[in-house]
């Protein structure tokens, strides 16, 4: 997760520093930079300053696409714009959608990650919030024969609200023996 945070404020100081003639938030400033990449960055720069989801389709390099729709879904806390973030960039995807899922504290949003154990940990940070401690186990299991890999999302939810909680006995939930003993230490 750290390195998530760390590439998405990577990818924001590239962008912002590789537009340097950008004074505003006027499309047209974009539009009249010499060099496409300028342009793709000028108009990843705008779009969350303008909050306009329509700005992220003028650019024609993926990565920088995907950067605008991450920082403009961030910025309206739409979890729905994250999912059009390419497949090829589902680090991003996810780090959108927990971002706004714990920011609106909607623990349906971390079923859209693309992992059970990345939908418990963001479902274990929002319980942290609200303190709905059910909501870990109210999570769906994975529709396959191992029981481990059945209750992963919830066992990894239990966990991170036992470590992160400061809260031991919630260990006991976990299903996966090795898990849990791991989180009982």
């Amino acid at each position: 997760m750290k390195r998530l945070i760390i590439f998405g404020l990577f990818i924001t100081i590239l962008i912002t520093a590789s537009c340097p003639l950008f004074t505003g938030n006027v499309v047209a400033e974009c539009e009249a930079l010499k060099t496409q990449s300028f342009r793709d960055t000028c108009y990843a720069e705008l779009a969350p300053i303008l909050e306009d989801k329509a700005v992220c389709a003028k650019i024609i390099s993926a990565t920088a696409e995907d950067t605008c729709v991450n920082l403009v879904a961030v910025a309206l806390n739409d979890a729905e714009f994250c999912l059009q973030i390419g497949a090829s960039n589902i680090l991003l995807q996810n780090s959108c959608l927990e971002t706004i899922a714990v920011e609106l504290v909607e623990s349906p949003i971390c079923l859209n990650l693309s992992n059970d154990s990345l939908r418990g940990t963001c479902t274990g940070k929002i319980v942290l919030i609200n303190g709905n401690l059910s909501a870990c186990g109210e999570l769906p299991l994975a529709q396959v024969k191992d029981k481990v890999l059945q209750y992963k999302a919830r066992d990894y939810c239990w966990n991170h609200v036992a470590t992160s909680g400061n809260a031991p006995e919630l260990c006991a939930n976990i299903f996966d023996e090795e898990l849990r003993e791991s989180c009982e230490a």
